[in-house]
């Protein structure tokens, strides 16, 4: 009776291992493959919208189509001239443009909050760190199109060809990095439900494992 018993626990405790052992890696899994799904994820999204805008460019409505892709899809989106002269701007955070102002002058912060300025024009945000060099990236591809890549951004530009003939720099961004609040959010969604998992299956273990063993011990 004690060898049997001691099989059982042996049994017992093999399962919960195996179980533990296999939602472990999972986790691990997630924690290192989310975020780089995601990046391509992301990347794509960029592309796809940079796409749009294009096909969208000679529309009267391209501004309201820029701007509903950017707050959809959490996107910074600049149309600028050749010099990067702002024609339009638009990022998710536009529809609360106003809770942002400083009352600086807009040097801490990349909105411009001037109440004198035309929000018509759109362009109620400062062009971001290295445009430059996005420009130089731009015009040095033969195809028109250039990607920016970092840890943290990734930028996609183009030319388009606005309604009254002008050829402008269409500039599309986003954040890809883990501090990201979409990949936080889906990691720790990940982890939550590795963990109920984890404590479900091991429940169940034990009790399958039981009445497994039940005609053993009698």
């Amino acid at each position: 009776m004690t060898e049997v018993k001691s099989e059982y626990d042996q049994l017992r405790i093999q399962f919960v291992l195996l179980t533990a052992g296999v939602f472990l890696i999972l986790c691990l899994l997630h924690a290192v493959f989310i975020p780089g799904i995601y990046r391509m994820s992301a990347e794509r999204t960029v592309r796809h919208a940079a796409g749009k805008i294009a096909a969208h460019s000679r529309n009267e409505d391209l501004f309201e189509e820029i701007d509903r892709l950017s707050t959809e899809n959490a996107l910074l989106i600049f149309v600028t001239e050749q010099d990067g002269t702002i024609l339009y701007s638009s990022d998710s955070y536009k529809p609360f443009y106003h809770s942002y102002g400083s009352g600086d002058g807009g040097t801490s912060n990349p909105y411009i909050y001037d109440d004198v300025m035309e929000w018509q024009t759109g362009n109620y945000r400062k062009l971001p760190d290295g445009y430059g060099d996005f420009l130089i990236s731009l015009r040095n591809d033969d195809r028109g199109t250039t990607e920016l890549k970092t840890d943290s951004k990734y930028i996609y530009g183009r030319y388009i060809e606005l309604g009254n003939g002008e050829q402008a720099i269409l500039y599309t961004g986003t954040l890809l990095n883990s501090k990201n609040p979409a990949v936080s959010f889906i990691r720790r969604q990940m982890l939550w439900t590795a963990f109920l998992s984890l404590v479900i299956a091991s429940g169940t273990v034990l009790y399958r494992s039981k009445k497994i063993s039940i005609p053993w011990i009698r």
